[in-house]
């Protein structure tokens, strides 16, 4: 077994990575309808370990795939995973991970309160 200090800095790496490439996938917060775009980034950017993304990249490098495919691949299933996390409401609550559900979104986003 790795020892923890050879495994947590890979995977620091590897969030990271992740993260500039959902950064490049998804508009601008300021783009139009920046309210939709806004919303979509406090969903996608709203935290968390990205471990799925990093399995998918990890298990598409068991059998060769290549890693722009793999680093693809897997911020589409992060963003996949964040629209279901998002559009759900979780028993009722208004926030998941103290992080307010896009279906009650901040009192500063008015147009998303409809």
């Amino acid at each position: 077994m790795l020892p923890v200090a050879v495994v947590e800095p890979s995977l620091e790496m590897e969030q990271r990575r992740i993260e500039q490439e959902l950064d490049q996938i998804l508009p601008a917060g300021d783009a139009y309808p920046s309210s939709i775009h806004r919303a979509m980034r406090y969903a996608v950017f709203a935290g968390g370990k990205r471990l799925r993304p990093i399995l998918c990249i990890e298990t598409g490098r068991l059998f060769g795939g290549a890693d722009a495919a793999l680093l693809r691949v897997a911020a589409a299933l992060e963003l996949i995973h964040t629209y279901l996390r998002s559009t759900t409401t979780i028993c009722g609550a208004a926030s998941r991970r103290a992080i307010g559900l896009l279906a009650r979104p901040p009192r500063s986003w008015p147009a998303m309160r409809s």
